[in-house]
């Protein structure tokens, strides 16, 4: 498959689309022996959901009605392409636990004649393409199936209400409602602020007024409004516009400082307990009151050191991973926005955003007319996203290999168990390891299928069937050759995650290095090369895993370098959740030097529209020239450094005629003004395109100036070469 973070396009045919999973090996070791001789992690990254390309076919839906989708009487798994048929079509062979089984009664009608069933088979989606999706109903379903409802609670503390974040979090959800592409056919929403009480509305079409309903009682929280509360926000487009245009003026003069969170997600939960949805939370200040109250522990975090280290990443208690169990098991997902320059202690209140699938934007400096824009494009992206909830997920394997564990962002009751998860988008992404529990059969190879049952956004339950296979190896030295380093890397990103629960980082560092010396030292052993012994020894591909595995080592949640719990927290969860395409993007970001652009660059071709994407540098000081403008992506935050030895034409060009030394930039800078120089539209056409890659209409980023900026620790971070 193609390196992490490369835009391509693939047609799928019997296997499944390589965005949608990849092995860690692209030849599996036959026994345990071959698999203790590489020392490489045997895993399967999935990502379900994944976005596919415009140009790219669709995932074939298939309806077989109330029977359900074709399965193996023995192991349950579906029809998929590697399945073999009898020769007198009596029979199907599976070829993942080699029962045969009977003809399904769905293609009764295909088999009546020779010339009908070689028709049927050829033409059918199940038999020729890796990925399908079944419509299911019935026992597929645990509750009768109803499109997403969405809850947004917003934090009208006093904090929150005097530094604009819950002005902001009405601007975000007025732009995801009203102003963007998405319109789920059936989905209600409802809105709730929250401070010391809960503060519900009722959003009915037609209302002369917006009635609220205040909860005092947050112990024991729950909805006092007898219906209203969801409404559709096209019926109900002028109520929640009037509530969102006052919602601010409302609570300016409550002089409230503690945000009951815990009690807010408390009542939610109790409200779309029996339906599922999905939360949307905005939080600005650290949640001291009502169930679950917080404290700052990590006062001291920064010096933390020896066995103490990993208690500040974990929660105290148990009542924010119990409330994302719950979360979990009823379908409800969970996206947390805190905006803060304080701490929020995230290792709990970001709990049941991890346990329920849900995503975390964590925003540690918040200035709003820095960051505003920023926040509001992530609200609208994550709200675009294509979304399931109720959300089940079960790998099978053929004979000779099984399922150990999974690790993502999800909830399961023991290790092996099935993952559950409360929603999933097209970003959400979880690792599957697999032992041997037996000799896998060189004819046959290795056969992987992914199955996923869930309910759309839009209220049709569908179990999505993904099918991978990889060949059994013959030797040790072959399987070592035929590494993915992205996958591997994923799958020590996702192990580390885990093991930040109980393990200090030094302790998790050492471990990643380790692993990777076996791994070298393994295939030196085995190689033919004649190499000097100080000569390093690489397995074909595995190159990129080096510079990975060091962004890796760097990154927030595992560096040594001395950083608040809140920041271990949230890139954890990156972690724990990025795909091989994002996390790749992560570990090694994007280095561009404006200034050296040739003038062909970052311009689009007037004929066949395509960007001529522009050269990376090395993510390292050396890149640093006297005078540069480097613009650098990994994804999550984009950074302008400027040097402070740019030249005024180049500022001019750049940011206006006003400008005449980097000092006279405002420090909340975040977006290049459109000008009339070769310069300015290359760099506009640059954060243009990779807005594009990301998901958002435009692409806000944080200005770097040396000694002025304090976003310089996070250039300085994504230098990770140095």
């Amino acid at each position: 498959p193609p390196c992490g973070s490369t835009n391509y396009i693939c047609r799928e045919s019997r296997l499944s689309h390589p965005k949608f999973g990849r092995l860690t090996v692209r030849e599996y070791p036959a026994t345990k022996d071959d698999f203790a001789a590489v020392n490489y992690p045997t895993a399967l990254i999935i990502q379900p959901l994944a976005s596919l390309h415009v140009a790219e076919d669709p995932i074939p839906l298939l309806d077989f009605g109330p029977a359900g989708p074709p399965r193996c009487n023995r192991c349950r798994a579906y029809v998929n392409p590697a399945m073999r048929f009898a020769p007198d079509r009596s029979r199907i062979i599976c070829n993942l636990c080699g029962y045969a089984f009977e003809f399904p009664i769905q293609y009764a009608d295909a088999i009546a004649s020779s010339h009908a069933y070689q028709a049927d088979i050829a033409a059918r989606p199940e038999f020729n393409r890796g990925t399908v999706e079944f419509a299911v109903q019935g026992d597929y379903c645990k509750v009768t199936p109803a499109p997403i409802r969405i809850m947004f609670l917003i934090d009208v503390s006093e904090d929150a209400i005097k530094r604009g974040i819950s002005e902001l979090a009405v601007a975000a959800i007025r732009r995801a409602l009203f102003e963007s592409d998405v319109h789920v056919p059936g989905a209600t929403v409802a809105i709730v602020a929250f401070n010391r009480s809960l503060h519900f509305f009722d959003l009915s079409p037609g209302a002369e007024d917006i009635h609220q309903m205040v909860m005092s009682d947050i112990k024991d929280p729950f909805c006092p409004l007898e219906g209203g509360l969801f409404a559709d926000p096209q019926e109900s487009r002028t109520e929640i516009e009037s509530l969102l245009s006052r919602l601010v003026m409302l609570f300016e003069d409550y002089k409230l400082p503690e945000p009951a969170y815990g009690s807010a997600l408390t009542a939610a939960k109790n409200i779309l307990a029996k339906t599922g949805g999905k939360i949307y939370a905005f939080l600005g200040a650290l949640p001291s009151f009502g169930l679950g109250p917080l404290f700052a522990r990590d006062a001291n975090a920064t010096k933390a050191a020896g066995d103490q280290e990993h208690i500040y990443l974990n929660e105290s208690g148990n009542f924010y991973h119990k409330l994302g169990q719950e979360f979990a098991e009823s379908g409800i997902g969970l996206d947390l926005f805190a905006l803060s320059t304080g701490r929020f202690d995230l290792a709990a209140a970001s709990t049941p955003v991890q346990l329920s699938g849900g995503a975390l934007y964590y925003y540690p400096t918040f200035v709003p007319n820095r960051d505003g824009m920023r926040v509001i494009e992530d609200v609208v992206h994550q709200y675009s996203l294509e979304t399931g909830f109720m959300g089940e997920l079960k790998v099978r394997c053929s004979n000779g290999v099984q399922v150990e564990k999974y690790l993502g962002p999800f909830y399961h009751a023991y290790e092996s168990a099935d993952p559950l998860f409360g929603v999933i988008t097209s970003s959400t992404s979880l690792a599957v390891v697999l032992e041997h529990d037996g000799k896998i059969d060189h004819r046959l190879g290795a056969h992987f299928q992914s199955a996923l049952l869930y309910t759309t956004a839009d209220g049709q339950r569908r179990a999505r069937v993904h099918n991978f296979y990889v060949p059994a190896a013959d030797n040790a030295i072959a399987v070592q050759r035929s590494a993915d380093p992205d996958a591997i890397v994923n799958f020590f990103a996702k192990q580390a995650a885990e093991y930040l629960k109980s393990k200090n980082t030094d302790v998790i560092r050492a471990g990643i290095e380790e692993k990777l010396v076996t791994i070298l030292a393994g295939y030196r052993s085995r190689s033919s090369s004649s190499s000097l012994p100080t000569t390093l020894v690489i397995p074909d591909g595995f190159v990129p895993a080096l510079p990975y595995s060091l962004g890796l080592i760097k990154t927030k949640a595992l560096t040594s370098r001395a950083i608040i719990s809140d920041a271990r927290v949230a890139s954890k969860l990156h972690l724990s959740s990025m795909g091989i395409d994002d996390l790749a993007l992560y570990l090694y970001p994007f280095v561009f030097n404006i200034t050296d652009f040739a003038p062909e660059d970052a311009l689009y071709d007037p004929q066949t529209g395509v960007f001529s994407l522009p050269p990376c540098v090395p993510a390292s000081r050396q890149s640093v020239k006297p005078g540069c403008v480097l613009l650098v992506y990994n994804g999550v935050l984009p950074l302008l450094y400027i040097d402070d030895a740019a030249t005024k034409p180049l500022l001019r060009d750049l940011f206006g005629p006003e400008y005449h030394k980097v000092s006279d930039l405002s420090p909340e800078l975040n977006a290049l003004p459109e000008l009339d120089t070769h310069i300015s539209l290359q760099a506009r056409n640059l954060l243009g395109y990779l807005a594009q890659l990301e998901g958002v209409k435009n692409l806000y980023f944080v200005i770097c100036r040396k000694g002025i900026d304090g976003s310089m620790l996070e250039f300085q971070a994504d230098m990770i070469e140095d």
